[in-house]
């Protein structure tokens, strides 16, 4: 017969499991949440597709290859023209610099403090953001 510890004890293994795979999976989505979480993100949204050049990309392989499934990206340079750099990564804690160029009068960089909650990215602080 389970008793009452050893049953609070299981279901605490499985929450701390489940926890630990959702920061992998949101370790692979950072930049994408970054992305999404920009004001002006209709105009990606709307788009056919985007420009995100290796000049403008500071992420890890896995991240980038995230973001080539995500986003449609066009082989010439077209507007909106999107960048993401993560600036360091904590696994539970991130800062993550996002940004677009859609064209002169709609522009947008965001510098923001994340935090992971099973495997969701929450912007908690935005250190610079500047909107055209």
């Amino acid at each position: 017969m389970k008793t009452h510890g050893s049953v609070l004890l299981r279901n605490a293994l499985i929450v701390l499991v489940v926890y630990a795979l959702s920061l992998g999976w949101g370790y692979i989505r950072l930049p994408w949440a970054a992305i999404k979480s920009l004001g002006d993100y209709q105009f990606i949204a709307k788009a056919p597709a985007v420009s995100l050049p290796e000049s403008d990309v500071n992420v890890s392989r896995t991240q980038r290859w995230y973001l080539d499934l995500a986003l449609a990206q066009s082989p010439t340079p077209v507007v909106p023209r999107v960048h993401v750099s993560v600036q360091w990564n904590a696994l539970l804690c991130a800062r993550v610099r996002s940004g677009l160029y859609a064209g002169p009068l709609a522009a947008e960089d965001k510098d923001s403090l994340y935090v992971c909650l099973f495997g969701v990215w929450i912007p908690i602080y935005t250190f610079d953001h500047v909107m055209a």
